[in-house]
């Protein structure tokens, strides 16, 4: 028998365009409240322009919806890492690769944003 670490959860809160809080089902009943951050993207910071935009989109994307998530393990600040299969299918890493909000990242030194937002 093969299990997959894929889980269901509800997007409570989106902090910032890559980082978000999720009630994650555990299965059995069982849920709990982690911090996650998107997996291969790193999006400006909310305290910048650009910034402020990618939390506004990604927020009417995933706010209050129920999304699938793949772990992808934890990361530097303690943090879950996944990816996040949208509702309508989509793999939310690569339509906002696709709509230049963020840069690809997988750790390591950031590099400066000049991005242009849909």
């Amino acid at each position: 028998m093969s299990f997959e670490n894929k889980y269901f959860g509800q997007v409570l809160r989106v902090i910032d365009g890559d980082t978000f809080e999720v009630l994650i089902d555990l299965g059995f009943g069982v849920s709990q409240k982690f911090s996650v951050r998107l997996d291969g993207i790193d999006t400006p910071e909310k305290n910048t322009v650009k910034g402020k935009q990618a939390l506004e989109y990604v927020k009417g994307l995933i706010e209050n919806k129920s999304v699938v998530l793949m772990d992808c393990g934890s990361e530097k600040y303690g943090r879950a890492r996944a990816a996040i299969t949208l509702p309508t299918g989509e793999d939310l890493t690569e339509l906002l690769l696709e709509k230049n909000v963020g840069t690809e990242y997988h750790g390591g030194k950031k590099t400066s944003f000049s991005l242009s937002l849909i």
